[in-house]
């Protein structure tokens, strides 16, 4: 019903109105991976497809200008400007949204956090939530190296619980060895996740290749986690990943990306004595010169988006209606 509604106000001129209201705005989105087998079937939010991206951009092509991240805070920007950012720093986005970007001639930002870069690993919780969903219906009989055994099949409602207990048990030094172990006991092949590094992080040689090839890469915290209550760590996992990017490419980054979108008032003004420039959240939104710059709003899109819910979303549409509905909220307390 909702996307129904949503391609009738289009067509009655309704995204074309939005868009000359917010011309001035600038919206900035999020990407974290692009799918290389089948990843958007078990997390469709953190995934999307090489031709649902294309069609992304596109569109882009077509209403809007895609500038650097860098000048988002120039009063002289193009109207209709977007900016591109992708978190993490997927293998994928070297090896698919590279060459899509380029063909397009567009800009984008990449997040990088760096310990999983360094360790040159699969992302241990998302490759065993991959094995574990692939595996529903399935028995799994394992003994763990903490002696615990689990025993069980697999359904939708104990995934959470077998995964708490593989986690209980996990070493980093063995991480590859012990899901290999898991996904035959299965009886699951992933050979070819591994082999193509479709949940894996770019490799400190590839972040230099992506580098090289115009990718503005930035900071996205060393562990991909906000101390929201300890200013120490929160500093050190800020530095310690600044210090790393700067090893590998060269260059001092100076804009954030709040990991998972976990910040608070705290987190911004911490932010500034180590002169960030600006960092963004998960709050859907625009943007203008009057914005907080450590508190950037974005839209994450993924697969779980519609074509029609994203241009709502870049012609200002679903801005408007959320404006409408907290200013109803205001006067219905």
């Amino acid at each position: 019903m909702k996307e129904k509604i949503l391609y009738a106000v289009k067509y009655l001129g309704g995204f074309w109105l939005t868009r000359k209201l917010i011309r001035n705005k600038t919206l900035i989105l999020a990407y974290h991976g692009f799918e290389l087998v089948d990843e958007t079937s078990f997390r469709p939010k953190l995934f999307i497809k090489s031709s649902t991206f294309k069609q992304r951009l596109r569109y882009l092509q077509q209403h809007c200008n895609v500038i650097k991240l860098e000048d988002l805070g120039n009063g002289k920007k193009p109207k209709n400007s977007v900016v591109i950012t992708i978190d993490d720093g997927w293998a994928s986005t070297l090896t698919l949204a590279s060459p899509i970007l380029k063909s397009f001639d567009f800009p984008y930002t990449v997040y990088l956090t760096t310990e999983n870069v360094l360790n040159n690993l699969p992302i241990f919780h998302i490759l065993l939530d991959y094995i574990l969903m692939k595996s529903i219906g399935n028995k799994i009989c394992l003994r763990l190296s903490n002696d615990e055994k689990v025993n069980t099949i697999i359904d939708e409602g104990n995934i959470t619980k077998i995964k708490g207990k593989i986690e209980q048990a996990r070493a980093v030094s063995s991480d590859a060895e012990l899901l290999s172990k898991i996904a035959k006991n299965l009886e699951l092949n992933i050979d070819n996740l591994i082999d193509t590094k479709a949940l894996s992080l770019l490799s400190v040689k590839e972040v230099k290749e992506l580098s090289g090839l115009g990718a503005d890469i930035q900071l996205h915290t060393h562990s991909h986690y906000t101390y929201l209550n300890d200013d120490t760590a929160f500093n050190a996992e800020i530095i310690e990943n600044q210090q790393h990017i700067e090893e590998i490419i060269g260059i001092k980054p100076l804009h954030h990306c709040y990991p998972s979108g976990s910040y608070n008032y705290k987190s911004i003004e911490l932010l500034k004595p180590l002169g960030i420039l600006t960092a963004t959240t998960c709050v859907p939104g625009l943007c203008d010169e009057t914005t907080n710059q450590l508190e950037l709003p974005r839209f994450l899109d993924g697969e779980n988006i519609s074509q029609i819910t994203f241009e709502a979303e870049v012609s200002g549409f679903l801005h408007f209606l959320r404006t409408f509905k907290s200013l109803l909220y205001i006067f219905k307390r």
